[in-house]
């Protein structure tokens, strides 16, 4: 598996690619007594690209209804891997980077394609809290997200010790 495919595994299974069994909507569960629901977790990938590419940020629930019916048109004509390519080349990374190919390059001097396993994992913690895990910023809880998303990664059966040695 060539570097690339492997920081798209650390990311979807990181904090980022949730709630893949509801197209389109995010998670809902039941309050306390079932009287009432609330969200659990955020949007899903489809309908951050949603909002990130068509919406403005404002948090109306008309804007997540309309953010909902374009998730399921994005989802309607491509797959997940194009979802998640679209994605990670629009979002925040820190540092004024918004894209994995800024932020690879940004923070490591290189293409994302040319990234090791260390750099694959740091990259892949930091959307969760940009301002917070970039490493640049803040080396130490770079780090400690990067073992985050290590050990997600080895209960998802996704790390093996020979990949996490290269």
């Amino acid at each position: 598996m060539d570097q690339t495919s492997v920081f798209f595994h650390f990311f979807v299974h990181t904090d980022h690619w949730r709630n893949t069994h509801l197209p389109g909507l995010y998670r809902l569960q039941e309050g306390a007594g079932g009287k009432e629901c609330r969200r659990d977790g955020g949007s899903t990938i489809t309908q951050q690209l949603a909002k990130n590419q068509y919406f403005t940020q404002d948090k109306k629930i008309v804007r997540k209804i309309a953010e909902m019916f374009m998730a399921f048109k994005i989802e309607a004509v491509l797959d997940k891997d194009k979802i998640l390519e679209l994605y990670v080349n629009s979002i925040f990374f820190g540092n004024n980077y918004y894209c994995v190919g800024d932020a690879s390059i940004g923070y490591f001097g290189k293409l994302p394609s040319e990234m090791n396993f260390d750099e694959c994992t740091m990259l892949a913690g930091i959307p969760n809290a940009p301002s917070n895990y970039n490493p640049q910023a803040s080396p130490e809880l770079a780090r400690q997200r990067q073992a985050q998303v290590i050990e997600k990664m080895k209960k998802a059966g996704y790390l093996e010790s020979e990949e996490e040695n290269q």
